[in-house]
């Protein structure tokens, strides 16, 4: 008996030791950074409409089946990413892909429109000296990238889509939000996907596509945006008012025939009638 409760004590410890454990390794990204993939729109604060601000940016590709994630920082020296896999989904040993830096160094980089339109326009990446670390704290993965002295610029990297028309992410660190919904697809409406928490707005692209976008989130939000096919509306209207005449017809017809009926009844009943008449006067 005392064996068995050892054997459990020991249990529960191991469980609650992997439950609590923390692993860090350094991830190491042997790629050729292909900066061209990228769109790196100047987001200037909604308050000034005049400098730069703290921008994360998800545009995402249904046909790529991917992720691309673009974020204006602003003197910043660490950078936390959560990676699809922490959500279900994503590969393991390659969380990210084609990380792009376009970034100077803080104290001698101006926060600027002149200056984040010079960088946007840089076909190679920026030679900066970070790290890159790959932790698990209370089951909990995520990346860290860790830069040697903060900078200012674009960061952009790529990750897997892996749940079509629904994308989730921890609220990042930034102060705002936006996501890029893939061209002719849509969200807002109740009976086919919204966006979560409310978003502060929505609006169009000069590419006509849709832009949800939140603003002072609270840092531990989970954010959602449930979306579909532009086209599903129409044809949703269209299947409606299908339906609507469909059922017009039905209750024309039965209306109809019920009519019909009762005048058979009637004719019946008046037949019956006479017949009884007859057979009472040969009596």
């Amino acid at each position: 008996m005392k064996k068995k409760a050892i054997f459990v004590l020991c249990l529960l410890l191991a469980v609650f030791a992997g439950g609590c454990m923390e692993e860090t390794e350094e991830l190491v990204l042997n790629e050729t950074v292909n900066v061209s993939e990228y769109e790196f729109e100047l987001f200037l604060d909604p308050d000034s409409h005049e400098l730069p601000a703290n921008v994360t940016t998800y545009y995402l590709l249904e046909k790529e089946r991917q992720i691309r994630v673009v974020t204006q920082l602003i003197n910043s020296s660490e950078i936390q990413i959560i990676p699809m896999e922490s959500l279900g989904g994503g590969p393991a040993d390659k969380p990210i892909e084609n990380l792009a830096l376009l970034v100077g160094p803080a104290n001698r980089t101006t926060v600027s429109v002149e200056t984040f339109g010079e960088l946007s326009n840089l076909s190679e990446v920026s030679d900066v000296n970070y790290t890159l670390l790959k932790e698990t704290k209370q089951n909990q993965k995520f990346i860290r990238l860790v830069f040697d002295e903060p900078v200012t610029g674009y960061l952009a990297y790529t990750m897997k889509l892996h749940n079509s028309q629904n994308f989730i992410t921890p609220n990042p660190p930034s102060r705002f939000v936006r996501v890029v919904l893939p061209e002719t697809y849509a969200t807002g409406n109740r009976l086919f996907g919204i966006p979560k928490p409310a978003p502060s707005s929505l609006s169009h692209d000069s590419e006509g596509r849709q832009v949800v976008f939140w603003r002072d989130l609270k840092k531990e939000e989970l954010l959602q945006v449930k979306y579909y096919k532009q086209s599903a509306m129409k044809l949703f209207l269209a299947a409606f008012i299908a339906l609507f005449f469909g059922m017009l017809l039905v209750l024309s017809s039965y209306s109809r025939n019920k009519k019909e009926l009762i005048k058979s009844r009637e004719i019946f009943e008046l037949e019956k009638e006479y017949l009884e008449a007859q057979k009472k006067k040969k009596k």
